[in-house]
């Protein structure tokens, strides 16, 4: 036990020796989860636009249409500014707003006295969306006017010679009633019956930083894990492998204490990443304990898988260039570059039996909701037996190994 607990120190101190590559891994899932919660905030995307509205006529009708950019969800959308038009043209031009929309003088005399009247809409050429959002408000604006005033045209006319007079309003108010007479057949009550039925409410899924999350934490136990294994190299050339060979002791508690220091390292690195996921990203852990078990265990594990793609390579050049090209693959489809809920159905299929995708599932499972105890017994029995299995045959190797 004095053994391993000296090997262990021996390489905690070399990792701290080499404070950049321990750096670099430890920063990894804290860059790329902040830059996927600057990308992918947190609530339903929305476009955001700005209307420059010119109103050369300044009367009530005119005043109506701007109004309709003030009611939800518009007014969350699209902001509208009052100004005149040649500050209104340059700000345009400078592509400082979506579109600009001017409300020539003498629209409200057109509107009820059924002239031509012209909107002028300017859109800008660089947004698409918000432009054609405000284009197809206005249209249903001007459609409304237009049904108005086929409805309400000829009483229209008795407000145009100047202030009406009480006979008119009167006839105006007895008109209005009329129509809404005629229409409550239709709205009172309803000829069509709207039939409600609730349905299970779908279950809301995760912010992406929180998506992101499970896998960039392994992600990065995976990189320090290629980093560290090249480390087996430098010790070999360094004769310390022989050396320990020459001890008493035997390579178990040699290698053992690698994996030791290891999984020391990453275990910092689990309890940092999930201090970072319940605080920063708003994450819910469920099973905090497990979760932060699970980080070392995985560490661990990466390093041995990449202990023995150094084993096998001739040279350390090919080791390093194996390990990393594994990184790159295992990452692309084992749900650490791009979340499994994100990729094809075909694709995740193959990524879970990937050595990342299935430690990040598991990983997962302990964060997201209640964990059956037999199945994460399961888990951790499976890292037990299949990391058990690799260091009895690295170990083996390892005597062969060092000498050649």
């Amino acid at each position: 036990m004095r053994f391993l607990a000296l090997s262990a120190r021996k390489d905690l101190l070399r990792i701290l020796r080499d404070p950049i590559a321990l750096l670099t891994w430890i920063a990894l899932p804290i860059i790329m989860n902040g830059m996927m919660a600057l990308i992918f905030r947190e609530g339903d995307p929305m476009p955001q636009g700005k209307l420059l509205f010119v109103d050369q006529d300044q009367t009530l009708v005119s005043g109506l249409i701007s109004s309709a950019f003030s009611r939800e969800p518009l007014s969350r959308m699209i902001l509208v500014e009052r100004m005149d038009e040649p500050a209104a043209r340059k700000r345009i031009d400078a592509g400082d707003a979506s579109a600009m929309l001017i409300v020539p003088k003498g629209f409200s005399d057109a509107f009820f006295q059924r002239k031509q009247s012209t909107l002028t809409l300017v859109k800008n050429p660089s947004a698409r969306i918000v432009p054609e959002m405000i284009q197809q408000a206005v249209d249903i604006v001007l459609e409304g006017a237009f049904y108005l005033q086929r409805v309400l045209g000829p009483d229209f006319d008795r407000f145009t010679s100047g202030p009406p007079s009480d006979l008119a309003v009167a006839a105006m108010s007895v008109r209005t009633n009329q129509l809404m007479r005629q229409f409550s057949y239709y709205i009172d009550p309803p000829l069509i019956d709207l039939e409600t039925k609730v349905i299970q409410q779908q279950k809301k899924r995760a912010p992406f930083p929180v998506l992101f999350f499970p896998g960039m934490l392994m992600l990065a136990l995976f990189g320090l894990a290629v980093s560290r294994s090249e480390d087996i190299w430098r010790e070999r050339a360094q004769g310390t492998l022989r050396r320990a060979l020459a001890t008493p002791q035997n390579m178990a508690s040699y290698f053992g204490g690698k994996v030791l220091a290891l999984g020391a390292v990453t275990a910092l690195i689990g309890a940092l990443g999930l201090v970072l996921a319940r605080y920063a990203l708003s994450a819910e852990i469920h099973n905090p304990a497990a979760a932060l078990l699970w980080a070392p265990c995985a560490g661990m594990s990466f390093y041995v898988l990449n202990i023995i793609i150094q084993l096998a390579a001739s040279d350390p050049r090919s080791g390093v260039m194996l390990s990393m090209l594994i990184l790159f693959i295992c990452g692309m489809i084992g749900g650490s570059f791009f979340p499994f809920e994100m990729m094809p159905a075909w694709l995740a299929a193959i990524g879970r039996f990937a050595p990342n995708g299935w430690l990040v599932l598991r990983f997962k499972e302990m964060l997201q909701g209640p964990i059956d105890p037999v199945q994460l017994f399961y888990a951790f029995g499976t890292l037990v037996v299949l990391n058990g299995i690799a260091f009895y045959l690295i170990c083996v190797r390892l005597r062969k190994w060092s000498v050649a």
